[in-house]
């Protein structure tokens, strides 16, 4: 393989990734990510329970409903899942 043909691949591959990342939603902080790293770290919850750590830990979080996670902390959590192995990477 040549230095052309090798340069293409690392093309595709770059131009592959960029189609690939997954849309940030504004509301979505770096200390957001940051804290449910952290959490799932400690192993204190799962996913399930980790929208009302994020509401307790963030007001501009926080919804009014007693029985599930806000829309916010439902974004940054779902954006969070889907973007773990991106910025994660093994």
């Amino acid at each position: 393989m040549n230095n052309t043909e090798e340069q293409a691949l690392l093309d595709e591959e770059e131009q592959l990734k960029e189609h690939t990342m997954i849309e940030r939603p504004e509301i979505v902080a770096d200390e957001h990510l940051e804290y449910l790293d952290n959490l799932r770290e400690s192993g204190e919850t799962n996913i399930y329970g980790a929208g009302r750590y994020l509401e307790d830990n963030f007001p501009e979080l926080q919804g009014n409903s007693s029985f599930h996670s806000s829309p916010g902390a439902r974004q940054v959590l779902k954006y969070w899942m889907e973007s773990f192995t991106e910025r994660h990477p093994s």
